[in-house]
């Protein structure tokens, strides 16, 4: 009898004893990741960015804007509302007639600590000319552009986006030529054929431009 309730005893006694380390290599683990620094950035918030203009046509800078909204009570999903604010919208002049665009939409899922993964969607639009004899058909879009790569959270102050822009045609135009380059065809033809807002599957894009910036907060209201 006493061998049995001794058996029990260091049976229960192994149990604790395994409770506390596993406790104390939790502890541990959770010190180490604070002391890290591992906790997670917010990039929920409104920022400010400029795109350089270095090996770019353009001598101004492009301004962007970015509205980050979580999507979950982590922050690890945002919805992401982003507009490039004077940008040449025709694209030296490929899509002359564009003059009307959206802005860009989509998510940024968290990838590690500090960093997201991005990508939104826009479009650029000839508005339909009002008639005074029949209605106007709705606008036609001249092109789809994606914005897709990484965005880190550098220190609470800045924001590094790290994207490709990818640039898709929605018109025919089998004869266009770069007026720098008129001897040279840049044939475009309709990359969105089913009108469903996306690439077809199997397109590439027309032109790809790495677009790498830092942003900023916007002003914040100051509480009192």
């Amino acid at each position: 009898m006493n061998g049995k309730r001794m058996t029990t005893l260091v049976y229960l006694a192994s149990c604790l004893l395994f409770c506390v380390i596993a406790g104390q290599l939790l502890g541990s683990n959770n010190e180490v990741s604070l002391a890290a620094g591992m906790a997670p950035c917010d990039m929920a918030g409104t920022w400010l960015g400029k795109f350089p203009i270095e090996n770019s046509p353009y001598q101004i800078p492009l301004l962007v804007t970015e509205t980050l909204t979580p999507l979950d009570p982590t922050g690890d999903r945002l919805a992401c509302v982003m507009r490039m604010l004077n940008s040449d919208f025709t694209f030296t002049g490929m899509f002359p007639e564009t003059n009307l665009v959206s802005d860009l939409v989509g998510e940024a899922v968290r990838t590690g600590p500090e960093t997201y993964e991005l990508s939104v969607i826009g479009y650029g639009v000839r508005k339909p000319v009002l008639d005074d004899v029949a209605w106007a058909d709705r606008g036609q879009v001249q092109w789809i552009w994606i914005l897709s790569g990484s965005a880190t959270c550098t220190d609470g102050d800045h924001l590094e986006h790290d994207l490709m822009l990818s640039l898709y045609s929605g018109i025919d135009n089998l004869d266009f030529t770069f007026p720098w380059a008129p001897d040279v065809p840049f044939p475009l033809h309709d990359q969105d054929l089913d009108d469903d807002g996306l690439p077809d599957e199997g397109e590439e894009p027309i032109m790809q431009v790495p677009f790498s910036h830092v942003s900023k907060p916007a002003p914040r209201p100051i509480l009192l």
